[in-house]
């Protein structure tokens, strides 16, 4: 539930509408088998876990946005909003999915992969002041190409790398995944970013850096099969 989806600019109406994203649908077959407009998009806050197959560990939070995938207004997603409400979430419905979307990717894509490179946890990553810096130049980067794509950052980097400090040692999902012996999400997470930034002519020295160096861990690990 993290990173960028095949969908994000499919049936779009703003900046680089239509374009398609090879690095999380590389063939299109997603978007061959799943209609748009039967797709309602999900951002998901929370902190879990899988023990074993159909054990999840809720370790905190219970926040969803949810947004239809084909940028339609929210009609018809209260049904859905109310059901995740009765069940313990809670649910809000948003017509802008994609900054939704953008904004959790932003707060992703530094600490997420450092930690598959490094296999700590958030605390010692942010508090170590050069891997600091380094989040902060790969989150300015992703800044950018939100700009140029419309989806505007409503909080500075700082802010966001300190809400990440407030939760205290956590394990990122790609952590998990690392420890687990599971396939990691740098396409969804990275490769689009990377992608992203070379159609809108945004230069990313410190996103590609840090993802030619996890796609080469992740490789190592059998973590990661799709060539370069």
């Amino acid at each position: 539930m993290n990173g960028v989806p095949w969908w994000f600019f499919v049936g779009g109406n703003g900046v680089l509408s239509n374009t398609r994203l090879a690095a999380v649908d590389p063939h299109g077959i997603v978007e061959k088998a799943i209609p748009l407009a039967q797709t309602v998009g999900c951002v998901v806050y929370m902190a879990c876990s899988v023990d074993a197959p159909g054990k999840v560990r809720h370790n905190g939070g219970n926040k969803l946005i949810v947004g239809y995938a084909d940028n339609s207004q929210v009609d018809g997603l209260d049904e859905i909003k109310d059901l995740l409400n009765a069940a313990g979430f809670s649910c809000h419905v948003t017509a802008a999915i994609r900054n939704d979307i953008w904004h959790k990717l932003w707060g992703n894509l530094s600490i997420n992969p450092i930690s598959l490179l490094t296999g700590e946890t958030s605390d010692i990553i942010i508090n170590d002041p050069l891997v600091y810096e380094l989040c902060v130049h790969m989150m300015q980067e992703a800044a950018a190409i939100g700009e140029a794509i419309n989806i505007p950052m409503t909080v500075s980097t700082t802010d966001m790398i300190g809400r990440a400090k407030s939760l205290g040692a956590f394990k990122t999902s790609m952590l998990q995944d690392t420890e687990a012996g599971k396939p990691v999400e740098l396409d969804a997470l990275l490769t689009v970013a990377h992608d992203i930034g070379k159609i809108v002519d945004v230069p990313t020295p410190f996103i590609d850096s840090v993802l030619g160096l996890a796609r080469l861990r992740a490789r190592k690990l059998g973590l990661f099969d799709r060539a370069a």
